[in-house]
């Protein structure tokens, strides 16, 4: 830029365009001079050669008179040439006579051309009486050549005058301001790249303009020093930030990795715990230890995602995956919390969304969860609404998520307040509601990194509605685990019994795109009625579906009255039930009720229920509460553990205990290096840090070995504590194959071994790809 500055001071200089100003000026003023000359001159010669031929005429007549009068054509020929001879300027001599008859003429023998005569005519009077006219043309030739010789003699006199002048005014403009001038400029072209050097006084000749700019680059030079030195310390401070916020992230990494450990063992005791028999208090107990387990867990996860974005680090890892079971599954573990309150959780999944989408499902799972999770906190009873749909803005298809709540809503002024870190609407000491402040802080930052945009709509005590708006990405290829299959219900009468509007239309819309016949009631007293107006029409429905706390009549107490009434004996009742509402397998049998299917609902596993409660025989198994149990197929496969941690081990241990699964146990890297050539296993689970040898190096050495020996390759999974994507690069580096987060459960422990080995307990050959993380 300074060279550029520099450059354009060269070509278009005050020096360079004084002296053009000064040569333009010269050759105008000459010129202007030389015109004013010429035109002088003309004018005194066309006077002169005027006066000149009046006279000449003047003589020659009065010579002539006599001659003229008698017309005596040789003597006037003869003395019109002899006048021409003694006047070279006169070219031809013409009598015309009073009757307008030329008598006579003369020439000169020269040939001029026509630009250079001028006529002149003169009328010859004698005595009072006019006798005819004299034209006589005069020459300018002499006249001309002496006017340019003059015009010349001005020009260069004119031209050296104002060349003197100019070269005069020339060399005062450089020394009273040319010269100061680049002075300065040479002075601030250093300065403003970077180069002090020492003031030169100006001389004492210069004007005070002159003057006042140089002690402008002096104080700009004392500026620059300043800024500079300024620049200086804040790079020195931000570098001492840098190393600071470095430092906080490794601690807070560390912290993390030290509390995921013990919590491992909390949560995944607690968890076993919970499969016991357990009476009501110690029901309760466990309960709450989880429950404040995974409190801590999310205050952990929400300090360090806002440590990664405070530090620009945070990333999205875009991969296939299906959205509605995403949803379903933030629905259900929402359902627990929200179930305690009496506040529902509903889902509503447009027809119109496709199932597998392209994201980075980790980091929209954490949106949803911080959002609804927010709404569920803020609603002491009503419902939250998860609502799922698409959106065309301007050709582009966007993915649009509303949050609905009917909880106590936010004041207008403070809706911007809670997007900012640390901050809630409610921050006093005495204030009713728990939280960090951060989670609203960390969605916000991801929908943005995301390409997307959050708005909200509250009204206070109405409840809040917040509106996540992403690009839409749809998989092209799905995959078997991204479709979502269903069975056609066409020609099934469907009667769909809840109290809660919101929850008949999602029913009823979901039903319909089934193809299912359906009639809905808000009450049990309703329905009821329905039923009894179809058995007296001889009509019947296939299956009732019905919730099971409604006001004034639950469920159950109208399952009760039905079987008592002994209307529709035979219908298969399912009961739609949240997970604090069990119903005993006494009260089931005892009532007929087909199923019981666990809100929120997933609505593959109510397509399958009504399925099978219409057509018994394909029913495997009716008993449903959605996520409860596993898969009882599992195959008998071998996993090799490798955890230093004694709690860890035991977690694990007990995980996988009462499956066909077979488990080994190691304490080291070395330990699991050796045990694996030994006996390779179907699948490693190897903890990243370890004494003796690093999960990373053990993995490192266990890939080339199966290199020399060909040996097949073996997946391994890392089991870690450690939550940072860098870890998994490292993982990923050294050759292992997925990673699984602690502290963990032993639903995610099972998928991930089963997501690694196929049919018969081998390895999944499908699933042998690198980096595939499944967090």
């Amino acid at each position: 830029m300074i060279d550029g500055f520099g450059v354009k001071m060269k070509l278009n200089g005050v020096y360079t365009q004084i002296v053009l100003s000064m040569l333009l000026a010269a050759g105008g003023v000459t010129l202007l001079l030389g015109e004013l000359e010429r035109s002088t001159r003309v004018v005194e010669l066309n006077k002169r050669l005027s006066e000149q031929a009046e006279l000449a005429v003047s003589l020659l007549s009065g010579a002539m008179i006599e001659d003229i009068i008698v017309e005596d054509v040789p003597v006037l020929e003869t003395a019109m040439r002899q006048a021409i001879n003694r006047y070279p300027q006169m070219v031809s001599i013409r009598l015309i006579n009073d009757q307008g008859r030329s008598i006579a003429t003369a020439s000169s023998a020269e040939e001029r051309a026509e630009h250079e005569l001028v006529d002149f005519n003169s009328d010859i009077v004698f005595e009072g009486e006019s006798f005819g006219q004299m034209q006589v043309a005069w020459s300018t030739r002499e006249g001309a050549q002496l006017i340019e010789e003059q015009v010349r003699h001005t020009r260069l006199n004119t031209l050296l005058i104002v060349s003197s002048l100019s070269a005069l005014f020339l060399l005062l403009a450089h020394l009273f301001a040319l010269r100061p001038l680049r002075q300065t400029h040479a002075r601030m072209s250093s300065v403003l790249s970077g180069q002090f050097v020492q003031k030169q006084s100006m001389p004492w000749f210069v004007g005070r303009e002159l003057k006042a700019l140089d002690a402008s680059v002096e104080v700009l030079q004392a500026n620059l020093r300043s800024r500079d030195a300024r620049e200086k310390e804040l790079e020195k401070a931000r570098n001492a930030a840098d190393d600071a916020n470095r430092s906080k992230s490794e601690f807070l990494a560390n912290m993390s990795h030290e509390i995921r450990t013990p919590m491992n063992g909390i949560i995944g005791m607690a968890d076993l715990l919970q499969n016991t028999e357990l009476d009501a208090d110690q029901k309760l107990y466990s309960d709450t230890i989880l429950s404040s387990a995974a409190s801590l867990l999310s205050i952990i996860n929400d300090i360090l995602d806002f440590s990664k974005a405070e530090a620009g680090k945070f990333s999205l890892d875009p991969t296939p995956f299906n959205l509605r079971r995403t949803c379903e599954e933030v629905m259900s573990m929402l359902s627990v919390s929200a179930g305690m309150k009496g506040v529902e959780v509903v889902l509503r999944y447009h027809t119109d969304v496709p199932d597998g989408i392209f994201a980075d499902s980790v980091r929209l799972r954490q949106v949803l969860t911080n959002i609804a999770g927010n709404a569920v906190k803020f609603t002491s009873e009503g419902h939250v609404c998860v609502d799922v749909s698409t959106a065309d803005h301007n050709g582009d298809l966007k993915l649009v998520v509303a949050i609905t709540d009917t909880g106590i809503g936010i004041p207008e002024d403070q809706i911007q307040k809670i997007f900012r870190a640390f901050e809630q609407v409610d921050g006093s000491n005495t204030r009713k509601y728990e939280g960090t402040g951060l989670g609203l802080a960390i969605s916000s930052h991801l929908v943005e990194l995301m390409g997307g945009e959050i708005e909200v709509r509250s009204t206070c005590d109405k409840g809040t509605t917040f509106t996540v708006t992403l690009p839409l990405q749809p998989v092209q290829r799905p995959t078997e685990y991204m479709k979502v299959e269903s069975r056609d219900l066409k020609n099934y009468k469907l009667l769909v019994v809840d109290d809660l509007p919101l929850n008949l239309h999602i029913l009823r819309e979901q039903l319909g795109n089934w193809h299912a016949d359906v009639t809905l009631a808000q009450s049990g007293q309703e329905a009821l009625e329905i039923l009894q107006q179809s058995a007296e029409q001889g009509a019947s429905f296939d299956v009732i579906v019905l919730d099971y706390q409604m006001p004034e009549m639950t469920g159950i107490e109208m399952v009760q009255r039905l079987r008592t009434s002994r209307l529709h004996e035979e219908t298969p009742v399912i009961v739609l039930s949240s997970a604090d509402q069990s119903i005993s397998a006494d009260v089931r049998n005892a009532l007929g009720i087909a199923a019981v299917v666990q809100k929120p609902l997933r609505m593959a596993a109510l397509n399958q229920t009504i399925w099978s409660a219409i057509h018994p025989a394909s029913a495997e198994n009716l008993d449903q509460q959605a996520g409860g149990g596993f898969d009882e197929s599992i195959p008998a496969f071998r996993v090799l553990v490798a955890d230093d941690n004694k709690t860890n081990r035991l977690v694990v241990q007990s995980m996988l205990k009462g499956t066909p699964i077979s488990t080994e146990f190691v304490e080291n890297g070395r330990q699991a290096v050796d045990s694996y050539k030994a006996c390779p296993p179907d699948v490693i689970l190897m903890d990243m840090s370890m004494p003796v040898l690093s999960g990373i190096d053990a993995t490192k050495e266990i890939r080339l070995w199966e290199q020399e020996t060909e040996q097949t390759r073996c997946p391994i999974v890392a089991l870690t504590a450690n939550a940072r994507k860098d870890d998994r690069t490292k993982c990923l580096s050294a050759g292992m194959d997925d990673f699984l987060t602690k502290p963990i459960n032993k639903s995610a422990l099972l998928d991930m071994c089963l997501t690694w080995v196929g049919e018969g307990g081998k390895p999944g050959l499908s699933n042998m790809r690198t980096g595939a993380f499944n967090v």
